[in-house]
């Protein structure tokens, strides 16, 4: 494990989780290589139990760290606490589409704390996505998987401003969706990071002189209409957009 810092953002590096579980699952192994049926971790068990019973899928525990690793930030350290990997099988269709249209994959779930290390409140938008060389997208965290009270996107979120007091700090947990597929693509890479932002002293600062000028500033409120004509329920936790204006020249 190692922290590599890249330009303006700061990358945690998570080498070979893939590799591991891979070499356990593609090959026959003995009795101490076989996947486990729980974790060390207690609050982790309870959150693949909980994914279990919401996806209505089996899940098995392929690979568990728990060294932790932190990267210290303009006042704040991040700390990767601890991350499993776990199978995801047979699960119901409408969790298919961050797992690539697929019903069987994978998930990373990664315990993060935030701690304000500062004597100022410091705010601090957890966009804590997985990238990987070949990948076609971000991973994001899903939050259909576990309960949103234990997610870090609800714990800082608009409604508290991202909020994290001085001195204070905050434990929250992602949910990886990956594709049956993806791992042999990470595995041939060897290693997969994690995009994490810079905090700021005061909310929205970086876009607040954007709406300096009263006459300067549009709003516009579109209304979207889903029909799903299919004959089973849709998961909208996933449906992102974008606007695009000024002949592409801003897209928000």
């Amino acid at each position: 494990m190692e922290i590599l810092d890249v330009k303006k953002n700061a990358y945690v590096l998570l080498a070979a989780i893939f590799a591991i579980v891979l070499t356990a699952c593609g090959t026959e192994t003995d009795e101490e290589e076989k996947p486990q049926t729980g974790s060390s971790n207690a609050e982790f068990d309870a959150l693949i139990t909980a994914m279990e019973e919401e996806t209505e899928g089996t899940a098995t525990l392929l690979f568990e760290n728990n060294e932790s690793q932190s990267h210290e930030r303009e006042g704040l350290s991040l700390t990767l606490d601890a991350y499993p990997l776990v199978e995801l099988e047979d699960f119901y269709t409408n969790f298919s589409i961050p797992f690539g249209d697929q019903t069987d994959g994978g998930v990373i779930l990664a315990q993060y704390t935030i701690k304000n290390d500062s004597d100022q409140d410091l705010h601090y938008m957890p966009t804590l996505n997985i990238d990987y060389v070949g990948a076609t997208k971000h991973h994001n965290n899903y939050r259909d998987l576990i309960p949103l009270e234990e997610q870090l996107p609800t714990i800082l979120a608009p409604d508290n401003e991202y909020l994290v007091e001085a001195e204070d700090k905050v434990t929250g947990y992602y949910a990886y969706p990956f594709g049956q597929d993806e791992p042999e693509e990470i595995l041939a890479e060897g290693n997969v990071i994690v995009d994490t932002p810079a905090p700021t002293t005061e909310y929205n600062a970086d876009e607040a002189p954007r709406y300096t000028d009263p006459d300067n500033v549009a709003i516009a409120t579109i209304r979207f209409e889903i029909d799903n004509q299919s004959e089973e329920e849709i998961g909208l936790g996933d449906i992102s957009s974008k606007l695009t204006v000024n002949d592409g020249s801003n897209i928000f």
